[in-house]
């Protein structure tokens, strides 16, 4: 029997920017489900990616800590246009900055969002399997997975 879970928000995809998000929303109240059948990050190459100083600025705010030793300073930043004259250059030390943002391997920072949600209690991770369909009725959106149905008042993909 598929079992059915009842949530305020349900969040498709368990990358970093669904659980950035199931991280912000944790406190707000409402019960959160994070849905994701697949595998957590795919297998290949490392990926990495640069966050801006109010994205870490956010992000340590919800409870995600970042290892220095894992990674890179932004310390200035150099902005110009292929076939145009002059850029627009960026000095931490100039605006009164440590860094400007900070880059680090993806699966570091997927490590550390799974780490601060590991904290949050209204907050729930389902493996509803494949989708099979999706249908409205009495105001909820229901999911019908392989494994689960779920019944919620909002789905975001991401």
């Amino acid at each position: 029997m598929t079992r059915t879970v009842q949530t305020d928000i349900a969040i498709f995809g368990a990358g970093a920017s669904g659980l950035s998000l199931a991280l912000a929303l944790a406190d707000s109240g409402l019960t959160v489900a994070l849905l994701d059948g697949a595998p957590r990050r795919p297998q290949g190459p490392d990926r990495s990616l640069a966050l801006s100083l109010g994205s870490s600025r956010v992000l340590s705010a919800l409870g995600v800590e970042f290892d220095d030793s894992t990674c890179t300073a932004i310390t200035q930043i150099r902005i110009s246009q292929a076939d145009a004259s002059g850029e627009v250059a960026l000095d931490g030390a100039l605006l009164g900055e440590a860094l400007l943002g900070q880059v680090l391997a993806l699966d570091d920072l997927c490590t550390n969002l799974e780490q601060a949600l590991e904290k949050c209690t209204r907050m729930s991770r389902v493996d509803i399997g494949a989708l099979r369909a999706l249908d409205l009725s009495g105001g909820h959106l229901h999911l019908h997975g392989e494994q689960a149905v779920v019944q919620t008042r909002l789905l975001v993909g991401a």
